[in-house]
Order: structure tokens, then C-alpha cells, then sequence
């Protein structure tokens, strides 16, 4: 069978599909990935060793460091998830909509089955001129309407009061994301979506990519939401070894803390200086070493804090005493299957959700927003939850939980039987 697969978005966007991808191929599936990359990495170097054909499209969406300060600065700026995630659609994602339609309908045309990243509607529409059967693959399910919970980053008074939000929400969303949406559809010759949630979701399947065990589905979900567990690549799989100098520094002493915010952090701007004084300030008051990622020249520091570029979390964070986090789907997936506690510092979408998330399962302390985020905040969050052993042995018991979910594999079973069923009504 010959599947193909769509994404867009950062790391976090990326790494589930390229676990999907290579479970698909080692069960003797032809796969083909179209990534549309925000930032400068380039996957397709990872084809030979995936089994997978692998293209960039469209990418890197942001292509110089100025524009993801003036991105990152922006979206700090902004006081709501709801406006968040208008900016990053108008900013990060409609413009590249035309490049990323072309690459769609030629991998529909090629494939029997189409995967595709939730908010991908041009690969939605590519897939229905085609009649092919779609399953859109989401990582958070915060966007997904239920009575369990409220949209976005407000408060969760109850069922009754989460329902009402949702109505609300729905609107809001259908004004907003609904008309680039049909617009390219009635360009193409489809018929208009209903609403948004149709544009996203696909009714036949969505995978739910997230741990059970972390999130399980609700009762009011529709049912072509599935949950599979989080999806990784197997050991033997996994690329990017851990850097020489980050194994000496963890090698020199008491294990570190972690620190990272993300693909949009700002890396060239006041916010810059001003984080890492507060992050410095911070790891000094605790008195813990630390590995801080994306803020410096890499490789710098001092024997207590050490500067890192890229490196792969799922080999550094099991090695460190905490995880201080944006708490995107990804950094969050990899944290929590460490074993190790978190400190969670959204700045904006399912960051919120994720961290209210973590604190409820108790393996991490309460979050910390960035627009809050001291030296004194931030080091009252690391003495707790370097000090609690009970925080640690939740951690070290989700993280045992999770370990044999096998998600991809899980994924890939539901893309099999979606490719074997009958088409629903209407479709």
C-alpha cells in the first residue's frame, strides 16, 4: 500500500510524523513524507535511514534569525492562545498554502491513503478532489471539544461552563479559520466545509497522538477520535547523537537541570539578555547546575551552566535532575517519558494545557507563565521540585506506564484499518 504523509510546524509537528513514517515502512508500505519545516532543519537527510522518501516543501517558513526574533517577539506580546494561534495561521502558515496545495495534490495522485497534520486543509482539499481516505493526525487534544475541558488557556470551571466556552469558541474559530479554508476549497471545486472542526479533523479518523495514561479520550468525543500514545522512533532509529561537550559537562558532576522554551524562542532581542539573566539569577538562588538551550553560543559557560544548540531530548533529559519547559506537545511527550519531574513555562497555544496538564498529574510543580517568569519565581519552582522525591517517583511511575504503549505501532494499525474500510457516507 502506498501511504503518504503531510506535515507542518516545528520539531514538535515533525518528529511524530517521521515515527509514523518509519513504523509504516517496516511493515512493507511505500511512505512518503512532505514536510514543511518552520525553522532551517532539513529531514530529508533521515530518508535512507527511515525507508522513507522524505520532501521539503515550503521550508524553512521563518529563513533568518530576524524573522524568529520578530516572530517569537510577537507572539510574547499577544494576551491570548485565541490570538496566538490567528497570528501563527496568517503568519506561518497561509503564506506557504500555495507551494504546500501543489506538493498535496501530487501526493494524493500517488497515494492510496492520506495522513495529514490536523490544521493541513490544503492537504484536506488535495485529498478529496482526489478521493482518497484522509486521517489527520493531531498531538494535543485541547483543541478537541469537550465537556472534560475548557478552549485554550481558560479557566475550567465545570462541564456546563466548558460547554458554553465551546460555543463560543467554535464561532470564533469558524470566523477566523473557516474562509482561507473553503476558499481554496470552492477554488478548487469542492463544497464548503460546515465549520472548522471539519477542516481540521477528519470524519473518519483522528489520531489522537498522546498518551492515555497522560490524557485519556472523553466520553463525548466523536468516535474517529483515537487515541494512540505518544509516537517515537525506536532505539535503533533514533539519529543526532548527544554532543561531546554536553556528555563531559553531565559526566563533571551532580546531574543538571534543563532548560528550553522552544523553536520560537527569540534569540536575538532584549527578551534574550533578559531571560538568560533571570535563568542565571535562578539556577544561582538553587544552587543546581543547569544545561540552557537556544539562549547563547553553544558550548559556552562556566562548570555549572553549559550553553547548548540543538540537541536530541530523548538522550538528554533522562540524564537531568528537572526539565524547565515551554510544554509544547513534543518537549512535553519526551519529558514525561524521561521520568523526570517538570517546570512548565507556556507562552502560548496547548502550552497552557499541557501544563495545567502536568501539575494535575503531579510531575510538575505549578506553571509558571513566561510574561510572569522572575529569578525568584523561577527559582521557588526548581528548590520544589529538585526537593520533592514524591514529585520524582510520580515521574519515574508515569514514565514506566507509558513505556510499552508502542504508539506508533498503535497509529499505524488505525491507518491500516482506515485504508481497508469502507468509505463513510458522504465521503
Amino acid at each position: 500500500m502506498r501511504i503518504g504523509l503531510q506535515t507542518w510546524g516545528s520539531e514538535g509537528d515533525v518528529r511524530p510524523f517521521l515515527a509514523l513514517a518509519a513504523a509504516l515502512s517496516r511493515r512493507g508500505h511505500g511512505v512518503r513524507l512532505v514536510i514543511t519545516e518552520i525553522d532551517d532543519r532539513d529531514y530529508a537527510r533521515y530518508a535512507d535511514t527511515l525507508g522513507v522518501d522524505i520532501e521539503m516543501v515550503a521550508s524553512p517558513v521563518l529563513a533568518s534569525e530576524v524573522e524568529i526574533m520578530r516572530v517569537g517577539d510577537t507572539l510574547l506580546a499577544m494576551g491570548s492562545a485565541y490570538r496566538q494561534g490567528r497570528y501563527i495561521a496568517e503568519r506561518l502558515f497561509e503564506p506557504g498554502v500555495p507551494e504546500m496545495f501543489t506538493a498535496a495534490r501530487d501526493l494524493a495522485g500517488w497515494s492510496d491513503v492520506i495522513v495529514r497534520h490536523y490544521f493541513h486543509h490544503p492537504c484536506g482539499a488535495a485529498a478529496d478532489l482526489a478521493g482518497v481516505p484522509q486521517a489527520s493526525l493531531s498531538f494535543s487534544p485541547d483543541a478537541i471539544a469537550s465537556a472534560d475541558q475548557p478552549p485554550g488557556d481558560l479557566p475550567d470551571l465545570g462541564s456546563l461552563s466548558n460547554r458554553f466556552l465551546w460555543k463560543l469558541a467554535r464561532r470564533e474559530l469558524d470566523r477566523t479559520f473557516l474562509p482561507p479554508i473553503n476558499r481554496l476549497r470552492e477554488q478548487s471545486g469542492l463544497a464548503p466545509l460546515p465549520n472548522t472542526m471539519r477542516g481540521w479533523y477528519s470524519p473518519r479518523l483522528n489520531v489522537v497522538a498522546v498518551s492515555p495514561f497522560i490524557r485519556p479520550p472523553s466520553a463525548d468525543w466523536a468516535p474517529a477520535h483515537r487515541v494512540s500514545g505518544f509516537l517515537n522512533l525506536p532505539e535503533s532509529q533514533r539519529f543526532d547523537p548527544l554532543p561531546e561537550t554536553v556528555d563531559a559537562f553531565l559526566e563533571a558532576g551532580e546531574a543538571p537541570v534543563f532548560v528550553g522554551f522552544g523553536s520560537l524562542t527569540p534569540r536575538d532581542s532584549a527578551h534574550v539578555r533578559e531571560t538568560l539573566d533571570v535563568i542565571e539569577n535562578a539556577v544561582s538562588r538553587a544552587g543546581c547546575r543547569a544545561i540552557v538551550q537556544g539562549l547563547a553560543e553553544p558550548a559556552t559557560g562556566t562548570s555549572s551552566l553549559l550553553h547548548v544548540g540543538r540537541v536530541p531530548h530523548a538522550k538528554l533529559f533522562p540524564r537531568c535532575a528537572a526539565i524547565v519547559h515551554h510544554a509544547g506537545a513534543g518537549t512535553t511527550q519526551t519529558a514525561t517519558l524521561s521520568g523526570v519531574p517538570s517546570v512548565c513555562v507556556p507562552h502560548l497555544a496547548d502550552q497552557f494545557y499541557w501544563s495545567r496538564r502536568l501539575y494535575k498529574l503531579g510531575t510538575a510543580v505549578k506553571p509558571l507563565k513566561r510574561k510572569r517568569l522572575t529569578a525568584r519565581r523561577l527559582a521557588g519552582r526548581l528548590a520544589d521540585v529538585l526537593g520533592s522525591e514524591e514529585r520524582r517517583e510520580r515521574a519515574q511511575s508515569l514514565a514506566a506506564r507509558m513505556s510499552g504503549e508502542c504508539g506508533d505501532e498503535r497509529a499505524a494499525d488505525l491507518i491500516e484499518s482506515l485504508a481497508e474500510s469502507r468509505p463513510a457516507a458522504g465521503e
